[in-house]
């Protein structure tokens, strides 16, 4: 599980990729939606590990970096649920 949880994790990530996202064309097109879910999923995961493994203040951490994250880049998970095209801000 150790080796094979995150190396399907990490190629999952590369693979499913929405369309409209301005870095990359993605190899299996999914909709934004589908990409919230599984960015939702990857995080819990790494959240949950952490808390499992009797590191709760790391996984208190990183639940709040993926939070700031998203509450930064709200845009973008607005275009994403919306199913619109993603725009770069830089």
């Amino acid at each position: 599980m150790a080796v094979f949880l995150p190396v399907i994790m990490a190629v999952s990530w590369a693979v499913f990729r929405y369309p409209n996202d301005p870095k990359r064309n993605p190899v299996i097109p999914v909709s934004g939606k589908f990409r919230l879910v599984l960015e939702f999923v990857f995080f819990a995961v790494a959240i949950m590990a952490l808390f499992d493994l009797g590191h709760p203040g790391r996984g208190a951490d990183l639940a709040f970096v993926v939070l700031l994250h998203y509450g930064f880049s709200y845009d973008r998970v607005l275009a994403l649920f919306r199913e619109q095209p993603i725009k770069l801000k830089y």
